[in-house]
């Protein structure tokens, strides 16, 4: 039994569930997708509502009212309904319905977590570690040129993306896996037992094991994550390895201090104690067996260590790999090599770009103080604070560009929700960041270490890109706030609703997940639909092409995005029929008609 997770031995393996959700965030793609995240998100709703809350409903209500009364879940709930009091009013724009299916998305992650901490702690590793296999060997598909489905953008530019649609958001996930698989490779075995009692024999075929679930991933996905040229994912990578040596240390330090008190006749406990609180260490030391009487000194099986060579030449080598085949590019180059004149002097663009929005979002925070714009208005409210300098630079293709989020998940937050909310954000991070070290120093069998290298990594993200509001990023993240905040033996358990009063609501989470996601779906799978019939005939428009761009756009009328193309293209398809076919030109002008004055709702700065 777990020391931070009590229902391990005695309670149903759901296991597998984690798996289905974390991968299905990871590698769920369609070829050729232009919007991934919308299609993702929308999916994902699907998924949740016809499958995973059902089963959540059968399997974790316990879990679910562990979750809902954590201060992590609490914390959140207070940020979002902030955002909300101007976010609900505006449902019919297509990206407030997107937040909020999001919201539900990253709830059900962590309910999804706390299963995983409650009944089967490495479930969270398994997840990650297949997760992150499979999309590190879609990213070296990618770059031995085996797949081209995945990874060419607007213009065919090359780009190792993964199955992210984005080669920021997969070095991303790469991180979240290659943390996780280190963890669990590095991490110490706990077995303190008697000096004169003979160590178990090592099974059979174990290095070979180790080697297929530990090492060769560890290959594999430290590549990929090179190839993907994100640097923040590195960085993030580095502060999650930093946060995990701080903790092995700690603990190591911890027990043979402990070990040293026990040799003196003291008892752990006190010593424990001082740290930890009474409460806390003597549950915890009792998991470990170090309050079984009469003590005895105990000292550690040397079998029990996990050498850490391995996995550093496995991470060596996973890097020398990557740049032997080309990566020594992706490695040291920035992701974008064009210049950003005016916005700063050093000539890269990436970080020019984030300093101009992170500056412009605060003057809008600044101006929205108390409740924000509202959840997932941050797109229709920001133009006028946008900074002339980055608003000039050009897109793919030389097309003008928008901006959805302000590349800092705590800046959003205030921008929507006002500066309360963002705070709220900040303390989430700061509170879970302290439960998941605490965790990690008490937990006897290491899972909880993975949590923390998840969380430390994530909350670095957000400090620079989209890692909590991506469905990608999302899930894992909020998987492993879920396990971090998973109340520990010696805490005090929630009050559990009657399970009667708790189906209702799971049913009406279901069903509106359905009928939010559904809609989003169908017009951005239409409108796919659309751009590669529109690809195969040279760009040649009739109208059974142009009725395709129509039910896209009808489908989902409050989706900037195909307002405009449906504006850009009808206007081109009524000069084309206007003296063949006047009912048929009259036809594409009306609809035009009725794209532009939903623009002119929906986004009257940029449009």
């Amino acid at each position: 039994m777990s020391a931070g997770h009590p229902l391990v031995d005695d309670a149903p393996h759901r296991g597998w569930l984690v798996t289905l959700w974390i991968s299905a965030a990871a590698l769920f793609a369609l070829p050729g997708v232009f919007d991934l995240g919308v299609i993702k998100t929308a999916g994902l709703a699907l998924l949740a509502a016809a499958c995973i809350i059902p089963l959540l409903a059968l399997w974790a209500r316990d879990e679910i009212a562990l979750w809902f009364a954590s201060p992590g879940a609490r914390l959140h709930v207070f940020a979002v309904a902030l955002a909300l009091v101007w976010g609900a009013g505006a449902l019919t724009h297509a990206s407030v319905v997107d937040r909020v299916l999001l919201v539900l998305l990253v709830h059900v992650s962590a309910v999804i977590g706390t299963l995983a901490a409650q009944r089967r702690p490495q479930a969270l590793v398994t997840a990650l570690r297949v997760s992150g296999t499979l999309f590190a060997l879609a990213c070296w598909l990618q770059q031995l040129g085996l797949d081209t489905a995945f990874n060419a953008n607007a213009e065919g530019d090359f780009e190792i993306t993964g199955l992210a649609g984005n080669t920021t958001r997969a070095g991303a996930f790469l991180a979240f896996a290659l943390l996780a698989l280190v963890a669990d490779a590095v991490g110490e075995r706990v077995g303190l037992r008697p000096p004169l009692e003979t160590p178990p024999p090592a099974p059979r075929r174990t290095a070979w094991r180790a080697l297929a679930t530990q090492h060769v991933p560890l290959v594999l996905v430290s590549s990929a994550l090179v190839l993907t040229r994100a640097r923040g994912a590195r960085l993030a990578t580095l502060l999650g390895l930093l946060a995990l040596g701080i903790a092995l240390a700690l603990r190591r330090a911890d027990r043979r201090r402990i070990a040293a008190e026990a040799d003196l006749g003291a008892s752990p406990v006190d010593e424990a104690a001082a740290r930890f609180g009474p409460h806390v260490a003597a549950n915890a030391h009792h998991a470990q067996g170090l309050l079984r009487p009469p003590p005895a000194p105990a000292m550690e099986s040397a079998t029990d260590r996990r050498p850490a060579w391995p996995v550093l030449a496995a991470l060596v080598l996973g890097v020398a790999l990557a740049g032997a085949t080309g990566g020594r590019e992706a490695l040291t180059a920035s992701k974008l090599d064009d210049t950003a004149p005016g916005l700063s002097g050093d000539g890269d663009l990436t970080l020019d770009v984030r300093l101009a929005l992170w500056g412009s979002t605060l003057d809008l925070a600044a101006d929205h103080p108390w409740l924000g714009v509202g959840l997932g208005r941050f797109r229709e409210s920001f133009p006028p604070y946008r900074d002339p300098l980055e608003a000039a630079l050009p897109g793919r293709g030389g097309a003008a560009t928008s901006v959805h989020h302000p590349h800092d998940e705590f800046l959003l937050g205030a921008a929507e929700g006002g500066l309360a909310a963002g705070l709220a954000l900040l303390l989430l991070a700061a509170t879970t960041l302290r439960r998941a070290f605490r965790s990690a120093l008490l937990d006897v069998g290491g899972p909880s270490r993975t949590a923390l290298v998840v969380v430390v990594a994530g909350c670095a993200l957000a400090l620079v890109q989209d890692a909590w509001t991506d469905p990608t990023t999302a899930v894992p993240f909020f998987c492993a706030l879920g396990f971090a905040w998973s109340p520990r033996s010696d805490e005090a358990r929630a009050w559990h609703p009657a399970k009667g009063a708790m189906a209702p609501l799971l049913v009406l989470a279901g069903l509106g997940a359905a009928l939010l996601a559904w809609p989003r779906l169908d017009g951005h799978l239409a409108w796919r639909h659309f751009v590669e019939e529109f690809a195969a005939h040279g760009g040649a428009l009739d109208g059974a092409r142009f009725d395709l761009l129509v039910d896209a756009a009808e489908t989902c009328p409050g989706d900037v995005d195909l307002q405009a193309s449906l504006v850009d293209v009808g206007r081109q398809y009524a000069a084309l029929v206007m003296r063949a076919d006047p009912g048929e030109s009259a036809r594409a002008i009306q609809a035009v008609d009725r794209a532009r004055a939903r623009l002119a709702v929906l986004a009257p700065y940029e449009h």
